[in-house]
């Protein structure tokens, strides 16, 4: 979306640019760098058992960007019933490290698993304008769907780190656009 104002510059008898328009109105001008992604990895799992409580663990490395990780154990019986248990965390990048759950199993299970998946998009917005208001949208690019977005306020000569959090199943690759939305 482009501003309403324009700038008008006219080049004077001495060479000289002159500029019409309101004084220290410049625009952001923006860039998005360094998208990524948390990325989970389950390296290894255990069960081991407490009296009637089962603890449940994995070794999760996360090889992405820093951010929040959903860690669900399943059981099943042939097939996965829901989430016995889910729970929300916080890797670092190439944090790792054991998270466990400690449950009782229902009688009716001959398995579990324990899946982990990444929530969090980061990106830094880099302002070489004016300062502004940025609107910074979290797209998936194979349905071109806005999976969420925020407003911020950036000075000129800004970079920002910015992070989505979302449990949305993207169809293809993510996308992160800043757009300034000064009048």
């Amino acid at each position: 979306m482009q501003s309403r104002r324009e700038l008008i510059a006219a080049i004077g008898s001495a060479g000289t640019i002159t500029v019409a328009g309101c004084s220290g109105s410049s625009q952001p001008d923006l860039t998005v760098r360094n998208l990524g992604q948390t990325e989970p990895r389950v390296l290894s799992v255990s069960a081991e058992s407490n009296g009637d409580l089962v603890e449940y663990a994995a070794e999760i490395r996360n090889t992405g960007s820093s951010g929040a990780v959903l860690v669900e154990l399943y059981w099943g019986e042939g097939t996965l019933f829901p989430p016995a248990r889910e729970e929300t965390t916080y890797y670092n990048s190439n944090e790792t490290r054991e998270f466990s759950f400690l449950e009782e199993p229902p009688e009716s299970t001959d398995f579990y698993q324990i899946l982990s998946t990444g929530l969090g998009y980061t990106a830094d917005i880099v302002n070489e304008g004016g300062s502004g208001t940025v609107e910074i949208r979290l797209i998936d690019d194979l349905s071109e769907e806005v999976i969420t977005e925020r407003t911020l306020n950036l000075a000129g000569d800004e970079t920002r780190a910015v992070e989505f959090e979302t449990k949305h199943e993207f169809m293809g690759d993510f996308v992160i656009e800043a757009e300034s939305v000064n009048d």
